[in-house]
């Protein structure tokens, strides 16, 4: 019963838009546009959008999309109107990391600056010693 009862509010609440000869909102449009499939394929590329730029700002910090929405208009002298959309979406770009590389004498890239000098580094290895409980000595190690 209630869903005839909704029925018929929502046929009174129609028919009272379509008596009001004054402008109606854009969003009335748009539910209009396709049988309604514009507003459907917007909003679900709208939460499509949210979701991704979270997910990246979740990760990176910070991220941003964009949606867009195009709307043709073509009419006729008799009044007849041909309506047409195009929804687009600007996915956030993925990041990805850069890399520092220098120019060596021979114009090739390469990962060490070639003016600066070489440390002597060499690997050291650590002297076994045996591992004492500094509770039991009661004295800290220097």
């Amino acid at each position: 019963m209630t869903m005839v009862h909704d029925e018929k509010q929502a046929r009174k609440e129609r028919d009272a838009v379509l008596a009001d000869p004054g402008p109606r909102s854009f969003l009335h449009t748009l539910a209009l546009l396709a049988d309604g499939d514009a507003q459907t394929e917007l909003t679900a590329e709208w939460h499509r959008l949210v979701e991704e730029v979270a997910e990246q700002a979740r990760s990176t910090g910070k991220s941003k999309g964009e949606i867009t929405l195009k709307v043709k208009l073509a009419m006729d002298g008799k009044g007849i109107a041909d309506v047409a959309y195009d929804v687009a979406a600007k996915r956030p770009k993925p990041s990805r990391s850069k890399s520092t590389l220098w120019l060596d004498k021979h114009n090739r890239l390469v990962n060490e600056n070639p003016r600066q000098g070489k440390l002597p580094l060499r690997r050291v290895d650590e002297p076994e010693t045996e591992a004492r409980d500094v509770a039991e000595t009661g004295k800290a190690m220097r």
